[in-house]
């Protein structure tokens, strides 16, 4: 990857990337009408991006860039073949996309930071679940699905000792192609359409303290390829405290962080398609954790 500035405000930045990933499978389980399962694959692929930053001034860049994708199967994902069929699933093909991304970085006054971004994707052979039953997941392609969103981000340091932070993302991701087991138009599971994260610190200076509140909220989550069924969405409260101790050479500090501060009862995930309908894992309830950090240098 290279950047080439050819004029006091523009940057051209370009990049190549090559990809070869081999996977190998030995069966050494090969008894009566058990098969020989053994088996390897590789795939390769060069993907190229470029870019374009626009220097408006010190405190404003807007940048473009366009770029492909290759996203090959995990060894999970290659695991099983549907069908009750034995040996890893070596039709099962890496997935290509186009990605386009335009934005904006800001700095503020009073220490504020702004960034804005939205963004275009088209993926071939999306990889997706088939089945999911008694704990098996087998995956398949899909053929073309698209994703538009726009992710925003504000930071601010308030009072001298107050950070605040606010991120907000929104994605619509769609088949473009009926298949097998969705139509054209339906949105992916296992996807949220929309993601906040709110955090609010308070640092008070030079007295080794800082505690925060966390909110984080996740939008509803289909399950199946037809959308017939969801998770709702959520909302959920987390707090935690830090204090710091330094002397010579060592920094010491101790947490204590309490997730789901409010006790909410919330669908954390889902196990997209399962064939027996149990599409729900809960999140847990109000929950702590402590610990302690320490650190030397020398």
């Amino acid at each position: 990857q290279g950047e080439w500035k050819f004029m006091p405000r523009w940057s051209l930045l370009a990049g190549l990337r090559h990809t070869e990933v081999s996977f190998y499978s030995s069966d050494y389980y090969i008894v009566g009408a058990n098969p020989d399962d053994s088996g390897q694959i590789r795939f390769k692929n060069t993907s190229p991006v470029a870019g374009l930053v626009y220097s408006v001034s010190p405190a404003l860049n807007l940048y473009g860039n366009v770029g492909k994708g290759f996203e090959t199967p995990t060894f999970a994902e290659l695991a099983y073949r549907s069908g009750g069929a034995t040996g890893l699933n070596f039709a099962l093909q890496p997935s290509t996309s186009v990605n386009t991304e335009l934005g904006a970085k800001a700095f503020l006054p009073g220490g504020q930071r702004l960034t804005f971004a939205v963004f275009h994707i088209d993926t071939r052979n999306e990889i997706v679940v088939d089945t999911a039953s008694g704990g098996r997941t087998t995956f398949k392609n899909a053929s073309r699905t698209t994703r538009n969103g726009a992710e925003v981000s504000w930071s601010a340091r308030t009072l001298e000792t107050l950070d605040l932070l606010a991120a907000l993302a929104y994605v619509d991701a769609r088949y473009r192609d009926d298949f097998s087991s969705g139509s054209a138009g339906n949105t992916l599971p296992g996807v949220p359409r929309r993601t906040f994260y709110g955090e609010a610190r308070w640092a008070p200076a030079e007295r080794g303290f800082s505690t925060a509140l966390e909110l984080r909220y996740g939008d509803r989550i289909y399950t199946t390829d037809a959308n017939a069924e969801s998770a709702p969405p959520y909302s959920v409260v987390n707090w935690r405290i830090v204090l710091e101790q330094r002397a010579s050479d060592w920094r010491v500090s101790e947490f204590l962080r309490i997730e789901n501060l409010f006790d909410k009862s919330y669908i954390g995930s889902v196990i997209v398609g399962d064939t027996n309908q149990r599409f729900y894992e809960p999140a847990p309830r109000r929950n702590a954790i402590v610990g302690i950090n320490a650190i030397s240098t020398f």
